[in-house]
């Protein structure tokens, strides 16, 4: 069924004034809201710094908790960090959330703000990291990932936009692939890097050096389904941003409680999209495995190759389903693109690297950028050591991060 298209307005949340702006927007989207019975709450959402994240909803008489939750909304406030140097495409975020809901993969967009969006909200939690390690989660992740690859993917096809980009014959084409994509965006980041002393010369440099030697490694490619070299990914698919749709969300019969608790793709949603763009799928498959560990980096919760084989399996046969593609030689087909995924698993690493070293000049961010992005760093040098055939030094050991992805 086709989405209403949300409402334009050019008013801004006020920070300094939340509630009477909250409710100013609300009433844009639900003006019966305001003329029926029941108190509205506003409550915040844990997840959302530096945005501020808001559930609006109204207690109508007769009405029950949940059936009140189901009509609740979202009101989403960008944070008031410059944004600069970073350059997210608030616009092309909205544009994507939009093609999404027209797709059933993610909640009503309801409103465009100024500053943000107001969206249904959908009852459930976010992921944990140790959740992402269950089957019942990651094979109903595959599943999802699958579909939005496949349905993004076309749309942004067939209509030319999407991502600040697009697939469209008028698209801006960047490092040999429709813009923006993990390498233009990492040449944008390492450009805005300042060159004041010598140590930031050298960072820089360094960073560019190895943007360009895994470009020419990795950069050309076919590591996505059908002998695509891009698709349209999210490409930041950390377990805050899966969310666990309430039981209830579920149309499971009455009185089978324990079925209706089961966690199956359709209660699985992919939320925020600030950072979707192209990419080739194994690198978001990559880069998802990687959050495995969440900003810890635990490597041990890292997936080794039956779980990641048994994923990419599953993704392939949503995306197939999705994409009107049929596969000769399934199995095949899977080694490939695990392979891809293997020869991916350290870019994320140079991206979220670059991504910190960027964020620590602009964002308020409570969060020790600096470690952060050594740490990242080190995975791809790691992984890039692994690609040249460089063994540790007398003495040493493999890095952990490595071992881990390397066990059955």
């Amino acid at each position: 069924m086709a989405q209403t298209r949300p409402l334009k307005l050019d008013t801004f949340y006020d920070r300094g004034n939340p509630e009477p702006s909250a409710l100013e927007l609300l009433y844009a989207a639900r003006p019966d809201w305001k003329a029926t019975p029941g108190r509205v709450r506003i409550e915040p959402l844990l997840g959302g710094v530096p945005n501020t994240i808001l559930k609006i909803t109204k207690d109508a008489p007769g009405k029950s908790e949940s059936e009140n939750d189901q009509a609740a909304v979202v009101l989403r406030a960008n944070g008031d960090e410059p944004n600069e140097l970073l350059g997210l495409d608030r616009e092309a975020e909205a544009r994507t959330h939009e093609l999404l809901a027209q797709h059933g993969l993610a909640s009503p967009l309801l409103v465009r703000f100024g500053n943000g969006l107001l969206y249904a909200y959908i009852p459930g939690r976010p992921c944990k990291p140790h959740d992402l390690c269950r089957e019942e989660v990651w094979a109903s992740v595959a599943v999802k990932l699958g579909q939005f690859h496949a349905k993004l993917t076309r749309a942004n096809d067939r209509i030319g936009s999407g991502g600040g980009g697009g697939g469209g014959p008028d698209v801006k084409m960047d490092m040999g692939g429709p813009a923006p994509n993990i390498w233009s965006t990492m040449q944008r980041w390492i450009n805005v890097l300042p060159t004041r002393t010598a140590e930031e010369k050298s960072l820089r440099l360094d960073l560019q050096t190895e943007l360009s030697w895994s470009f020419e490694r990795l950069g050309r490619s076919k590591s996505s389904p059908g002998e695509r070299a891009y698709v349209f990914g999210h490409c930041d698919l950390l377990s805050g941003n899966i969310l666990i749709a309430s039981a209830a969300d579920d149309k499971a019969e009455p009185g089978k409680a324990a079925a209706a608790s089961r966690i199956t793709p359709d209660r699985i949603r992919i939320i925020d999209y600030e950072c979707a763009m192209y990419c080739p799928a194994a690198f978001d498959i990559a880069n998802h495995f990687s959050e495995w560990g969440g900003f810890a980096c635990d490597y041990t919760m890292l997936p080794g190759r039956t779980v990641r084989r048994e994923f990419i399996g599953r993704y392939l046969s949503s995306y197939g389903e999705h994409a009107g593609i049929v596969t000769a030689d399934f199995e095949s087909a899977v080694s490939e693109l695990a392979a891809s995924v293997d020869r991916f698993r350290g870019l994320p690493g140079l991206l979220w690297a670059v991504h910190a070293f960027v964020s620590v000049l602009e964002s308020k961010v409570d969060f020790d950028w600096i470690p952060y992005a050594n740490k990242r760093l080190a995975e791809y040098r790691a992984w890039k050591a692994h690609e040249d055939g460089v063994q540790p030094e007398s003495g040493g050991e493999v890095s952990l991060r490595e071992r881990m992805w390397a066990r059955e």
